[in-house]
């Protein structure tokens, strides 16, 4: 048997007129074969042997059961917006003629959008993509109106296939597949510039045949619709088609690119120049220059013209005459705007944040102790081992993921120097900054449910304060991290550094900034936030104790109460000074309930009793005069009752019983001051406990200390930049917030990191675009209604979309273009461009062609269907 092949050798052929080759195209079969009677495609001689036919045959049928489209039928969406679908693409590798091969299945996440999703059947389905443009899709979309595909390419462009027969036999590989699938098949062929395709498609009640050709030139409107009826009448074996039958859309796309001003690119600066600590911090650490590198985030900004439906002679002339464009374009045409952006890989908090996740996950460096890697660091200055580097060249780099051997070894004792004298002034910086953090500044204009609702869900969350001392600490100790070829080692002496400042603290007494001196450690903040919180109770409780005039030493008295001593009413009662409730972590509290879960009831009284008694005591002390009644107003209230019978307070019933232990402890205790008590908190002692905790762990768990704060501090970041929110994005903020909330309590959680990550990501590149698109668009306008709508228009080009412009705004955007844009003389005339591309597709009843202007060439993709079949003998 004899394929016709001679679509091949046309598309080859670049000399001939557009009509001819638009013509054979589509009515040429590229590989004709009888489906019905599959045997006849590849002949087979010899049975004794595996041939290469059955091997790909083979390999084609496991691939494919694999990915379960055995008795796979069309899918079909019904909604029109495919810009917010998610495409998910399948790949495996197979041999042929030594060379690796990809075969492909593209489609559609129903899981993310079932409800997109429609009955094969439905007659409105093919409707969606048969006439319609979309943004941001897989390219066959457009190319064939298709959902989903196979397609076989290869690995590597130069290996595209080219022999007519590896072309045949990978056909008739598939053809032959037992999987009766309905789905599109199509076969990337000729080389890279090229890139040509042909495929097929069938199920019970249609056929369909798959083509594209590509050549130089382009032609006028008129030209092209008189070839696509021609084509169109040959395949359907109609005389003629009228123009007026074909269900015809276009677009036009006008490209602009601004000459770049240093003004108008983004840099990391953008985002924390507003925050002193970070600019101080960038400074000392001589990031400065290079944060303030620019990136070009706007590649160029699109103006699109598109017609819709029936042909008609104004539509004809629009298309013939691009002159006076505006004015011809603005009362048959739909206006629609987007920004092309470059790849944006410079999102430094995205990348913070992407580090600590991989160090998380690097369990030898997890078990590392930091006062292990600070031993062999001195222990290598002293020795003077590495005044060069030991094994490597001075000039390596080292990523912060390897192991803790090999950045000992690489490290320098001039590096390790530096690094302790910079430490030391970081953590000066972090003092200063935490005794006058930034005051806040009042942005009630900005407020919004969403924002009320983030800001709360944020306070929320396990974390701590912010611009306290621990959230500064985490942020650097995170940034050094990812920037520093020594981060590790950096952020070991950081963190010893830290240490060392807050036992110098506690030494001299000294309050730790931006922590509360009186309060007790918030279980609802981060480990870390209450470790500090109760190194705070230990020096507060040391200077109480320390700073005692000999007055207090002997009444340990404080200020009078409003109450008077109930045998003497012309006396003041005092409120004494008490050792009060010993300060506990979260930990410490856990620890403590277990322990009196152990314990017997008589036990419990007792240790409760104890503190009782102190009080007791120190009360006495401080009114000399008073009584169980006196004690029993001022430290019980509602134990102090008025009865209504006699008209006179008195004890309640609890209190007033012969065997009340109350009263029992009262009778016991004898006047003593606190200062003369034994102490039940010994601030040393706890201050020694919780400080040797934090020194002596291990590289993992600093991370995991520092995590909840680093996390709140760079999420801060980008919300503080929510009056440029848009809808889209505050929605991402607020299930971001929810996220960051929930993963504070569950710091094991990979799978919600990673959640985490993935929408701060988002958001982060939101914000970049958004920026640099204010600077390009927003300087041009003085009236608020227009700023108010170009401003709406940035934030949805911000997040990739397409807009579409309202007709009583065009004027508007005309004019946001004209003062804008320019050329290299600085002029710029918006009614005489030149298109960038052109886009076309035509439809009649089931068959679909695509064309597409660019430059001087043109692609063409055909979707026809197939009514009879040739076969030459």
């Amino acid at each position: 048997m004899n394929c016709d092949i001679n679509e091949y050798e046309i598309i080859k052929e670049q000399d001939k007129n557009f009509h001819n080759i638009v013509d054979e195209s589509i009515n040429n079969n590229l590989t004709t074969f009888e489906r019905n009677n599959s045997d006849d495609i590849f002949e087979i001689e010899d049975f004794t042997n595996i041939t290469q036919f059955e091997k790909i045959t083979f390999d084609f049928e496991i691939i494919l059961r694999k990915w379960n489209i055995y008795n796979k039928t069309v899918m079909n969406l019904n909604k029109t917006n495919l810009n917010q679908i998610k495409w998910i693409k399948k790949s495996e590798k197979f041999l042929f003629n030594k060379k690796n091969y990809l075969i492909k299945y593209y489609y559609p996440d129903i899981d993310t959008k079932c409800d997109s999703l429609s009955n094969s059947n439905d007659s409105n389905c093919p409707n969606i993509l048969m006439n319609k443009f979309h943004n941001n899709v897989p390219s066959f979309i457009n190319e064939y109106g298709i959902v989903e595909w196979i397609i076989i390419c290869p690995e590597s462009e130069k290996d595209a296939i080219s022999n007519k027969n590896d072309f045949i036999l990978l056909l008739s590989c598939i053809e032959n597949c037992d999987i009766n699938c309905s789905l599109p098949f199509i076969i990337q062929f000729n080389d890279t510039s090229k890139r040509l395709f042909y495929g097929f498609q069938k199920g019970k009640t249609f056929k369909y045949e798959y083509k594209s050709c590509y050549l130089k030139g382009n032609l006028k409107y008129s030209e092209l619709l008189l070839d696509i009826k021609n084509v169109l009448s040959t395949n359907f074996k109609y005389d003629t088609i009228e123009a007026c039958d074909i269900l015809h859309t276009c677009e036009i796309e006008y490209a602009y690119t601004k000459i770049k001003k240093k003004s108008d690119k983004f840099t990391f600066s953008n985002l924390y120049n507003k925050n002193k600590f970070l600019s101080q911090l960038f400074e000392t650490l001589n990031y400065k220059n290079e944060l303030k590198e620019s990136v070009n985030v706007i590649k160029e900004f699109k103006l699109l013209f598109q017609f819709d439906g029936k042909f008609n002679n104004e539509m004809e002339d629009c298309l013939e005459d691009e002159t006076n464009l505006f004015s011809k374009y603005k009362n048959i045409s739909k206006w629609l705007c987007f920004t092309e952006f470059n790849d944006i890989n410079s999102q430094f908090l995205t990348n913070i944040l992407q580090q600590l996740f991989n160090l998380l996950n690097n369990f030898t460096l997890f078990n590392t102790s930091i006062q292990n890697i600070l031993l062999n660091v001195n222990e290598k200055i002293i020795k003077k081992n590495f005044a060069i580097s030991l094994f490597l060249p001075s000039d390596i780099i080292v990523n912060s993921n390897e192991s803790i051997d090999l950045l000992l070894k690489t490290v320098t004792a001039k590096e390790v120097k530096k690094i302790q004298s910079i430490s030391k002034e970081i953590i000066q910086t972090i003092f200063d900054f935490a005794k006058n953090p930034p005051s806040k500044s009042n942005k009630n204009k900005y407020y919004d449910d969403e924002y009320i609702f983030i800001n709360k869900t944020l306070k929320n969350s396990k974390s701590g304060p912010s611009y306290s001392i621990v959230e500064l600490l985490s942020l650097t100790i995170s940034i050094i991290l990812y920037k520093e070829k020594n981060g590790i080692i950096f952020s070991c002496i950081l963190w010893n550094e830290f240490l060392t400042r807050l036992q110098s603290y506690f030494e001299n007494y000294k309050y730790i900034p931006s922590i509360s001196k009186k309060k007790h450690p918030n279980f609802n903040h981060s480990t870390l936030q209450q470790y500090i919180e109760f190194l705070q109770c230990c020096i507060h409780s040391g200077k109480k104790w320390k700073k005692v005039d000999n007055h207090q030493m002997e009444y340990g008295r404080g200020v009078k109460s409003d109450l008077t001593l109930y045998h003497h009413p012309d006396e003041y009662i005092y409120i004494p000074i008490l050792q009060g409730k010993i300060p506990q972590t979260e930990e410490m509290f856990l620890k403590e309930m277990e322990n009196l879960v152990e314990t017997n009831e008589e036990e419990r009284h007792t240790s409760l009793l104890t503190f009782l008694a102190s009080d007791m005591s120190a009360f006495k002390t401080a009114n000399p005069k008073c009584c169980f009644e006196d004690f029993i107003r001022w430290h019980s209230p509602n134990d102090w009752i008025y009865n209504i019978d006699n008209k006179k307070y008195e004890l309640s019933t609890r209190m007033a019983g012969i065997n009340n232990l109350w009263k029992k402890t009262w009778d016991k205790s004898i006047p003593l001051s606190i200062y003369k008590q034994k102490k039940y908190f010994n601030e040393n002692k706890e201050w020694k406990k919780i400080f040797e905790k934090i020194k002596n762990i291990t590289f993992g768990e600093m991370l995991y200390l520092i995590l909840p704060s680093t996390l709140k501090g760079i999420i801060q970041l980008l919300f503080d930049n929510f009056k440029n929110f848009s809808p889209e994005i505050k929605k991402f903020f607020r299930r971001l917030s929810i996220n960051f909330c929930q993963y504070t309590f569950e710091l094991n959680k990979e799978e919600l990191y990673q959640k985490i990550l993935n929408d701060f990501s988002y958001i982060e590149k939101y914000v970049e675009k958004n920026y640099i698109l204010r600077i390009y668009f927003l300087n041009s306008f003085t009236n608020e209604n227009d700023i108010l709508y170009i401003d709406n228009l940035l934030m949805e080009m911000a997040e990739d979309k397409i807009i579409t412009i309202e007709s009583d705004k065009q004027n508007l955007v005309k004019n946001l273009i004209e003062t804008t844009f320019f050329d290299q003389n600085n002029k710029f005339f918006f009614n005489k461009q030149i298109p960038k591309s052109k886009r076309y597709i035509f439809c009649f009843y089931n068959s679909r062609i695509y064309i597409l202007y660019s430059k001087d060439r043109t692609r063409i993709y055909s979707k026809m269907p197939i009514s009879y079949i040739n076969i030459k003998n």
